[in-house]
């Protein structure tokens, strides 16, 4: 099928118009996934570096992200994107 066609053509059922509500969740997980990666490394520099964020500020941004991550993942799945 090509993206311009309606419905099916073996049985003839209308086939439902792509959802940019999808994307708009695809790119919300890559930037939660890529801030997580970066306050993960934050929080062990932290440890041996006396500049930036506080060890504790840092086990916490990460966590949260972590958690919004799952909530987004599990959101874009319940809405049909698979």
């Amino acid at each position: 099928m090509t993206s311009k066609e309606m419905e099916c053509l073996a049985c003839g059922t209308a086939i439902p118009p792509p959802s940019r509500k999808g994307a708009i969740f695809g790119y919300v997980r890559m930037i939660t996934g890529c801030a997580e990666i970066v306050f993960a490394v934050l929080t062990i520099a932290s440890l041996f570096i006396s500049w930036g964020p506080s060890f504790i500020v840092c086990a916490c941004a990460t966590v949260t992200l972590e958690l919004l991550k799952r909530s987004i993942h599990e959101v874009s799945f319940e809405n049909g994107k698979k």
